[in-house]
């Protein structure tokens, strides 16, 4: 395997010659775009299965969907936050560190995304192996 950073296109590009290389005639970017299908589906069904009230909705790549991606922050934040309630910051929160920067003017770069192959190619074969469609 690679080690350091690679790009999204080439990442999907080895997931679809991993496929390739088991029968399934895909493109990188019809393996893309099915994991973002498939990860849309599974956070709206859990979504609707985590709220109150609300019969269970069921989805037949749930289980395979959520042994993967069960843990990761996106699925079930580790923190929200309640936009109806104000909570008071003290002065001394106010700042970010000794130069008095203020928090808000500080940008947080979102996670970088951590994909797998392997765990790529195992949704689409068992994607592809119950629906015996090209994806």
């Amino acid at each position: 395997m690679t080690s350091g950073k690679m790009s999204v296109k080439k990442f999907w590009n080895m997931v679809s010659c991993q496929l390739i290389e088991k029968d399934y005639h895909i493109t990188g970017i019809q393996c893309k775009s099915k994991m973002a299908g498939l990860k849309n589906t599974y956070k709206s069904v859990k979504d609707h299965n985590a709220k109150s009230g609300n019969s269970t909705r069921t989805w037949r790549y749930f289980n395979v969907m959520d042994e993967i991606f069960n843990k990761r922050p996106w699925v079930s934040p580790i923190s929200t936050l309640d936009s109806g309630k104000t909570i008071p910051i003290s002065s001394e929160e106010e700042y970010a560190n000794e130069n008095n920067v203020p928090l808000s003017t500080k940008t947080k770069l979102p996670m970088k995304r951590k994909y797998h192959v392997s765990v790529c190619v195992r949704v689409c074969v068992c994607v592809c192996g119950r629906a015996r469609v090209i994806i």
